[in-house]
């Protein structure tokens, strides 16, 4: 137990050393008191920082027992277990996060083991042959990176692993619109633009309809700074009928595979999109519509851009009392976020 131990970084839980260490030769069974004599011996340490039923090794106990997996020929399949485990954690709660059920819970357990995740994608960055299974891990935990304002880390392992494959999948246009829509934040906007595009030709060849959404939605986000830009009448309302069907497009895609969070963003940008042309009272419509869509769904994330969006329509048309809700609601989000 102690050297298969050595396949997680930083803390752990009981649940994971069961889901990734246990096997014929050492039983689920075996597990509690097995680890309650390794913590009793002090090679494993109770992580009362990471929190209740969490524990870790000294780095330089763990590094001794890798090597010893390593002399068992167990690191493998050890390393597999656990990026399988890692995957279940991410994947499996993804319909919850997408769909907007559990957000604040699925953050929480994604911060508790970022140090796992990392070392998960790490393996599939050495080894080529894993990197459609990094792709489809980092496509699912870009709105974490976000939120953990880590775009750099996200960059990081995003970039490198779309790097490894260039094989069509719906893993790849996922992670292809998480580049782009971070990169955007970045202020990238050329690598921004590839990166949907790219994510667009998958999802229109491949019938990806979400990840097709995903990159309209992220191509509408990049085209409303340019209206926002433009001075002459004709083209400005060319460009926005053209920002409209997009984003119609956009939310009848996601609203037929079942994804609200990022609807909600494309009907805040239909909002955004109608400000910007100075109708601030469909602008409002399509802003309390993203949010009651987020409400029903039981969305953090996307509501609270919805309500700061609001917030800002209605200070704009003067309704100043609501815009303050809004406004204070919207940050209270984001903190507990």
């Amino acid at each position: 137990l102690w050297r298969r131990l050595s396949v997680f970084a930083g803390s752990f839980s009981l649940d994971a050393v069961e889901a990734v260490c246990a096997d014929e030769f050492l039983p689920a069974g075996t597990i509690v008191t097995t680890l309650t004599s390794l913590v009793e011996k002090s090679i494993v340490s109770s992580d009362s920082a990471a929190g209740r039923g969490r524990y870790r090794m000294l780095e330089t106990l763990r590094q001794y027992a890798h090597e010893r997996l390593k002399e068992a020929n167990e690191e493998e399949s050890l390393l597999r277990s656990h990026y399988d485990w890692c995957a279940a954690l991410v994947l499996k709660p993804a319909g919850a996060w997408w769909t907007g059920r559990r957000q604040l819970d699925w953050l929480a357990l994604m911060k508790a083991e970022q140090s796992n995740l990392r070392a998960a994608l790490d393996v599939c960055l050495r080894h080529p042959d894993r990197a459609e299974a990094g792709l489809s891990l980092a496509a699912h935990l870009f709105l974490h990176w976000i939120v953990q304002n880590s775009q750099g880390e996200a960059r990081h392992y995003i970039d490198g692993l779309l790097a490894q494959t260039s094989a069509p999948s719906a893993a790849r246009a996922g992670a292809l619109f998480a580049q782009g829509f971070i990169a955007r934040g970045q202020g990238d906007l050329d690598c921004a633009r590839a990166a949907y595009e790219e994510c667009r030709r998958l999802g229109l060849a491949h019938g990806y309809a979400r990840e097709l959404g995903w990159s309209i939605a992220g191509m509408a986000m990049q085209e409303l700074v340019v209206l926002a830009t433009m001075k002459q009448p004709a083209a400005r309302s060319a460009h926005f009928l053209k920002l409209q069907a997009d984003l119609n497009a956009a939310d009848e895609l996601l609203a037929r595979s079942g994804d609200n969070v990022i609807r909600v963003w494309a009907i805040y940008l239909l909002g955004d999109a109608h400000a910007h042309m100075g109708d601030l009272a469909r602008a409002e419509g399509y802003m309390k519509d993203s949010v009651a869509l987020s409400e029903a769904a039981g969305d953090v994330w996307a509501r609270a851009n919805a309500r700061a969006r609001l917030g800002i329509v209605q200070w704009q048309r003067g309704e100043l009392e609501s815009a303050r809700e809004h406004l204070q609601q919207a940050i209270d989000a984001y903190r507990a976020a």
